[in-house]
């Protein structure tokens, strides 16, 4: 394992007011990872203050750590697609050693090879977050969702698929709907009818749809939920709505995803100090069936995960398990795309670490943002969840630790992006 990522001025625990609770395998600050939208606010506001730090004095972007600013609807509310930060590619940084700043200072950037700081959607999927219609529409939620609604209009055909997912409280596939010109969804409701017990539609509609009713699907799924979601709270916790990748690298035609292991120790002194650690191997979680747009109600087809492909005649067919070690990927691709296709020992020397780099901002922007949602600096925290959590998991200056799962997938010219955290 590889220590990356290393932090010593989250503030220290209030000296007054009764103790509170610490669960020993959680870090209290771990929603800001291993939600949806926990882990979107936190990158954001990391990414953003990255940019105002790396911008010239006096150039109108505000000084770093100001805080996000509420209600903003420009073009940056999303989760990417501008590219503005003139990043380039550059996937693979340096992920060694301290990487100081306190959680009010600015963020330290990830360079790219280009020399710029590497933008929001370079880490992940273009990203959106959207009230539902009986939740509180304070901070950016109905702002987000109006950017998304002219984006989702102006897109072609055949880049306007995008995934709704619960953003909190949900994992094993539940809850995730795919819409796009000839979607109906995956998850648990749908267009064409109620799912099977596998959490797929038993039925498609394959007529092409215009971008009204791309946003129309999405409407539905917000504004009309079904009973499971009210049963799990997913109306008052809101969605995240990423833009699908839609042409995905694959092993022999099928999608899959990385799982990457992380450990997080925070340990009392002083300061609170935190240390990240990168487990240095991986696996990849393979689908069952060939991958294919026309078809994007089969789960079979679009999502990894185990809950999901268990219940598949063909699960286990292509590998076992529908896993892949290291070794075996880098086959797999050398296989599809060409022995040339990759640099010897990529897994080692290139994949590992993009992810492992993405890995390490997610936690250092994870703890700036419960820095400055507790300051009050940072959108949306106040209707992220009740205090009831907090007060369950405690405040830094405990000793604690917590495994974390990183998803991350590859797309058609083999960029890294972090999809969720575990």
């Amino acid at each position: 394992m590889d220590v990356f990522a290393r932090r010593s001025k989250m503030p220290p625990p209030a000296k007054n007011g009764p103790p509170r609770k610490q669960l020993w395998n959680h870090v209290p600050w771990n929603r800001w990872l291993t939600t949806k939208k926990g882990l979107y606010f936190s990158l954001r506001a990391y990414c953003r203050a990255a940019k105002a730090a790396d911008a010239p004095k006096g150039g109108g972007e505000g000084a770093a750590g100001s805080g996000e600013g509420e209600g903003e609807c420009e073009g940056d509310s999303g989760g990417g697609g501008g590219g503005d930060n003139g990043g380039g590619e550059g996937d693979n940084g340096g992920g060694e050693g301290d990487n100081g700043g306190g959680g009010g200072g600015g963020a330290p950037a990830l360079r790219s090879e280009g020399g710029g700081c590497l933008a929001l959607e370079h880490i992940l999927p273009e990203t959106f977050f959207a009230n539902n219609a009986n939740a509180d529409e304070e901070g950016d939620g109905k702002c987000e969702l109006q950017a998304w609604m002219a984006i989702a209009a102006q897109s072609a055909p055949e880049n306007n698929y995008w995934i709704v997912k619960p953003a909190a409280g949900s994992n094993q596939g539940d809850g995730i709907h795919i819409v796009g010109p000839r979607a109906t969804s995956t998850g648990t409701t749908d267009a064409a009818g109620p799912a099977n017990s596998e959490g797929t539609a038993d039925a498609e509609r394959p007529d092409s749809a215009t971008s009204a009713d791309v946003v129309e699907q999405v409407e539905r799924l917000l504004y009309n939920p079904s009973e499971q979601a009210e049963r799990r709270g997913w109306t008052r916790v809101g969605h995240v709505i990423q833009r699908y990748m839609a042409r995905p690298l694959l092993v022999a035609g099928r999608k899959f995803d990385i799982r990457v292991y992380a450990l997080l120790v925070q340990r009392e002194g002083e300061t609170t100090s935190v240390e990240a650690w990168v487990y240095d191997d991986y696996y990849v979680r393979t689908t069952s069936t060939p991958y294919s747009l026309d078809c994007v109600a089969d789960s079979a087809a679009h999502l990894t995960n185990d809950a999901v492909q268990k219940h598949e005649a063909s699960y286990g067919l292509h590998e076992a398990s529908n896993k892949l070690d290291a070794a075996q990927f880098e086959r797999a691709v050398r296989r599809d795309y060409g022995a040339t296709s990759i640099v010897p020992d990529w897994s080692r020397t290139t994949l590992l670490p993009a992810m492992r780099e993405r890995v390490r901002l997610s936690v250092l922007a994870a703890q700036q943002a419960a820095v400055m949602a507790k300051e009050g600096r940072l959108a949306n925290s106040s209707a992220m969840w009740s205090d009831e959590r907090e007060e369950v998991l405690g405040w830094p200056g405990v000793h604690c630790y917590e495994l974390l799962g990183y998803d991350f997938m590859l797309d058609e010219n083999f960029d890294v992006r972090l999809i969720e955290v575990l």
